[in-house]
């Protein structure tokens, strides 16, 4: 789910006479390369004569240059992206700090909170977001270029830099603003509280927020933050693990206490971030490490490879004597295995799984993607009147997980499959096709859809 609310309900803050005021940490150390930085490992201390031995050299990577794009391929869309900020007061000549289209930005942010967080005071969230000690990363689609009657002179611009504070970029005329984040930071702790993430209903569903959260990531790395805090309600849990957060807080607790705030029914999350790893480019980079690793482990590794055997196995009872004849296929020793392991080695027990505990884990996958929200439990006749006069045999994930555990409904992977299919089918009944995308409910039967062809594996009945 891309709307994440960070802030479940606001408790109290932590801030006042009474609370501890951390003591501000060292400016961090500064090095422009791996190469270049100093060792501050024991190891280099030793006098010459007790120095470690010299490690063995290490493979190279190959060069990682980042795409030029920030964007997942599959997403259309062109987008750019602004830092904006409140700024009370004025300047030497009279005039207010803040311009209208930073004000406007900020406007439009505030709404698309109020909307997609709406346990959250709306109060609260203006105050939060319009606090000059917060800042708010916005991220705009760009007018398509189709549209205008230039479209040959004027291309689709994607901007690609993140903009420091104190400047703003200049976005294309007719950019809407369709999601942000807003975080306050605190430069002597090196840390930054997430106090709302959110994308536009319309358009969820689409990469939007991974692409949001790992700018953001950048943007924090750039400023020397080390860590992101967030509370996240049990909605954003499996957004925020999926981009790098997690429920165990590893930053030391005298950094942060008294400075953020506590919220009921929330969970508290962190996010370490890495000055060196380029996290709007990590399915690239991760791609580059896969390629090289796989390259250097068939230099020595023959599983690649792939052998002929044209003769039959030994009818003898003689177990050593069909070791030997299975040595004599080609592959089997160069694979490292011995007689002996022939021996030991104990035939690949064919018992079918346990049907309950498969279609159990199958329910889990699902409800773990970031699209399975409308499909959770069922629908309620007040959120959606006339739902169940048009739908005659609804269904939901939570149904389907009481059948499974009850253990009369469902024998076969199939049939679970056959539900899944029927769910999706509904969903695009009861929400039809909207062209011009305004139906988020049909992009996640689409995407459930999708899911269901790329782990086809998971449906195989034992046979």
């Amino acid at each position: 789910m891309e709307s994440a609310s960070t802030s479940p309900a606001p408790k109290k803050q932590k801030t006042g006479e009474n609370a501890s005021s951390p003591l501000p940490l060292p400016p961090p150390a500064l090095s422009t390369s791996h190469s270049t930085s100093v060792s501050t490992s024991p190891l280099s201390s030793l006098p010459p004569s007790r120095s470690a031995p010299s490690p063995p050299p290490l493979h190279v990577l190959p060069s990682f240059t980042p795409p030029q794009t920030l964007l997942p391929e599959h997403v259309p869309a062109p987008l750019c992206f602004a830092m904006v900020q409140n700024k009370l007061g004025t300047d030497a000549i009279g005039n207010d700090n803040i311009d209208d289209l930073s004000l406007m930005r900020l406007v439009a942010l505030k709404n698309i909170f109020s909307r997609q967080l709406p346990k959250m005071p709306r109060e609260y969230i203006a105050r939060l977001v319009m606090d000059p000690k917060h800042r708010s990363l916005a991220l705009m689609s760009v007018k398509d270029s189709k549209d205008s009657k230039d479209s040959a002179a004027n291309p689709p611009v994607l901007l690609t830099k993140i903009p420091d504070v104190t400047g703003q970029t200049t976005a294309p005329p007719g950019s809407t603003i369709i999601g942000g984040i807003c975080y306050r930071s605190y430069p002597e702790q090196r840390f930054a509280e997430i106090a709302f993430c959110a994308i536009s209903a319309n358009q969820q569903v689409r990469g939007f927020g991974s692409v949001l959260m790992n700018l953001c990531k950048m943007q924090g790395a750039k400023e020397g933050i080390e860590y992101f805090i967030t509370y996240a309600d049990n909605y954003a849990v499996g957004y925020f693990k999926k981009l790098g957060f997690s429920k165990v807080i590893s930053m030391p607790r005298g950094r942060y206490y008294g400075l953020i705030k506590d919220y009921d029914g929330g969970t508290m999350m962190e996010c370490h971030l890495q000055s060196n790893i380029p996290y709007t480019s990590i399915k690239a980079m991760l791609k580059v490490q896969q390629d090289f690793v796989y390259e250097k482990v068939c230099e020595t590794a023959l599983s690649h490879k792939t052998y002929q055997w044209d003769g039959e196995e030994d009818p003898e009872s003689n177990t050593r004597v069909k070791e030997q004849r299975y040595l004599q296929i080609p592959g089997i020793k160069e694979a490292g295995w011995t007689v002996a392991d022939l021996a030991t080695s104990k035939p690949i027990s064919q018992k079918p799984q346990n049907v309950k505990t498969a279609l159990l884990q199958i329910i889990r996958k699902i409800k773990d993607q970031a699209w399975s929200w409308p499909y959770v439990c069922a629908v309620d006749r007040n959120d959606a009147p006339g739902y169940y006069d048009v739908i005659k045999n609804p269904i939901d994930l939570q149904t389907m997980e009481q059948r499974v555990r009850k253990g009369t409904h469902y024998h076969s992977k199939t049939a679970l499959k056959n539900d899944i299919l029927l769910m999706t089918q509904n969903c695009k009944t009861f929400n039809p096709y909207d062209p011009q995308g305004e139906n988020p409910y049909w992009d996640t039967a689409v995407a459930l859809e999708q899911f269901l062809v790329r782990n086809e594996f998971l449906f195989m009945d034992a046979a």
